[in-house]
């Protein structure tokens, strides 16, 4: 069994962001150090977690990614227009997915994981400003073209008992459907 101290919580989220793009959107994914600006037009899709092991995942990308993203898990065409719901839709299910395989990677570790529903948020709530938790990212290179980071902030009950996160301090609210 794997200690805590042991967990790369980096190589736990790009080993999940590689399943499920790999298996479930059919897009290559690599780890890659470039920067990343998503510019203003980014999406957040942001997804929860509370248990021995409590915190949260972010996937933020450019708009432009996120439509491929979506393009690619609905099957349509290049060029084919897609609905602002349908984006959100995508980039919800992309973090209950990229979720599920790191509560499964961390099974051994942490014991039952429970997930709070996937919504999307704005930049302004897209921060770790109130959840007090470490954090580790990786930045993606999707399909050779574009970047999605994705952010795990985690804190064990064994790293601080009397402070641990309470998922209520965790909701945010997820933004209206524009883009």
């Amino acid at each position: 069994m794997i200690t805590e101290c042991e967990i790369s919580f980096s190589d736990v989220v790009l080993e999940s962001a590689k399943e499920v793009f790999e298996t479930m959107i059919y897009m290559n994914v690599e780890e890659t150090f470039e920067q990343f600006d998503p510019g203003q037009d980014c999406i957040n899709a942001s997804i929860l977690f509370k248990g021995d092991l409590s915190g949260g995942i972010l996937i933020n990308c450019s708009l432009h990614c996120a439509k491929q993203i979506t393009a690619n898990m609905l099957a349509m065409e290049t060029g084919e227009d897609i609905a602002n719901d349908d984006i959100y839709d995508a980039m919800n299910e992309l973090a209950n997915l990229v979720m599920g395989s790191i509560k499964t990677r961390l099974y051994d570790t942490f014991g039952d994981i429970k997930v709070s529903i996937p919504s999307i948020l704005n930049s302004a709530q897209a921060s770790k400003e109130n959840l007090n938790a470490e954090s580790d990212s990786v930045l993606l290179e999707v399909d050779d073209t574009e970047l999605a980071k994705i952010t795990i902030w985690h804190r064990s009950r064994s790293q601080s008992p009397a402070a641990k996160i309470n998922i209520h301090d965790l909701k945010f609210n997820p933004i209206t459907r524009k883009v």
